[in-house]
């Protein structure tokens, strides 16, 4: 395991970066002149998955961007599936009404998780 490291600092401006070079992945850059800042980290989650997520802060604040949402690892997506197909349907209205079409919306935590992340 070798861990790299680096500094530079050069009037209002900086920039740092890390990489642990271990196991769990953990790496960060950052560099800031003034009131801006922009940099990015990543690490492995426990499902073995790198993650990174950028980021910038300044007058207009916090952004980040990236593996920003939770998602879920595939075989957890595929159990929540099977057990939302295995959850009681509403029963049909009295005759004459109209009935709202049932509408699923996903947590908002998973929002924003493409396809190819789960």
């Amino acid at each position: 395991m070798a861990a790299d490291m680096g500094l530079n600092i050069a009037g209002g401006a900086y920039n740092f970066g890390y990489n642990t070079g271990d196991a769990g992945g953990h790496s960060r850059v950052e560099s800031g002149n003034g009131n801006t800042v922009s940099g990015s980290y990543s690490y492995v989650d426990a499902n073995g998955d790198r993650r990174t997520v950028q980021y910038s802060a300044g007058p207009g604040g916090y952004q980040a961007s990236g593996d920003v949402e939770r998602c879920l690892d595939s075989e957890t997506a595929l159990a929540e599936a099977a057990l939302a197909d295995m959850a009681p349907q509403r029963p049909p209205g009295p005759a004459g009404l109209h009935q709202a079409a049932s509408v699923v919306t996903p947590h908002p935590s998973y929002r924003g998780c493409s396809i190819a992340q789960l």
